[in-house]
């Protein structure tokens, strides 16, 4: 774990290199956690397709289930994501619009239950599509919403 934690008094004499030679393999951050720790992953190149919950996946094989917690979460399949993502290939499966590049140089877009969990919709990649943040956030509060899960599975169709 690495730790960016700004509440860290930095000690006399420590580096301030912004970069080290780890070895002859690549490197990237795989997670952060709420505390500004992060997990490195090494040997790998960073995935291609990305969503917003990729930096913070907890669990490898996360089945879709729901947890009491001050709120309802619903924990999504990883997989599931992944593959809509793959089948996007860096485009909003809505408008077309490629999604950007992050530092990492991975294509961003964000993932959206068609029918949310919350709804009776299934963890499914049938009822996942990637979308561009524009239209995600208007999948979410449109006064449309009803017309966009339509569109939403005519495209996946």
């Amino acid at each position: 774990m690495c730790n960016e934690n700004p509440k860290l008094k930095e000690k006399p004499g420590k580096s301030t290199a912004d970069k080290r030679l780890l070895d002859s393999e690549s490197w990237y951050v795989r997670e952060y956690d709420d505390d500004g720790n992060c997990v490195l992953q090494r040997g790998a190149i960073s995935p291609l397709y990305i969503d917003q919950f990729s930096l913070r996946e907890l669990d490898t094989n996360i089945d879709a289930s729901k947890v009491e917690t001050t709120s309802t979460v619903y924990h999504r399949s990883r997989e599931v994501r992944e593959q809509a993502l793959r089948r996007a290939k860096g485009c909003c499966e809505y408008c077309g619009t490629k999604g950007f590049i992050t530092k990492a140089g991975s294509i961003y877009l964000e993932s959206h239950h068609i029918v949310p969990l919350s709804e009776g919709g299934v963890d499914d990649v049938t009822n996942v599509i990637a979308l561009c943040p524009n239209h995600h956030r208007e999948a979410h509060f449109s006064k449309n919403v009803s017309e966009l899960r339509k569109h939403f599975f005519e495209k996946l169709a």
